[in-house]
């Protein structure tokens, strides 16, 4: 199982794949008005349903790993120069 599969299998016990911003804030552990600032600056992927913005739970996460892949790299490259 990928670790992808063990995050969604455990996060889908209590979330809907479809998500508020409340929900992604309490997944992340941020606020909501910084789910909606991201969400409105487009660092975060959403889905606009009719007229209200959502989040996919598959999304969140790949956002999430692609997030710690990009830190481990910015982190290799500091210790390289």
């Amino acid at each position: 199982m990928t670790e992808k599969e063990m995050i969604y299998n455990s996060l889908s016990q209590r979330y809907s794949p479809i998500l508020k911003a409340k929900n992604v804030a309490e997944i992340l552990g941020l606020r909501e008005t910084t789910v909606r600032t991201w969400t409105s600056k487009k660092r975060i992927p959403c889905v606009h349903m009719y007229g209200a913005v959502r989040y996919l739970l598959t999304d969140i996460i790949d956002w999430l790993l692609q997030q710690r892949e990009q830190q481990q790299k910015q982190e290799m490259q500091a210790q390289v120069q």
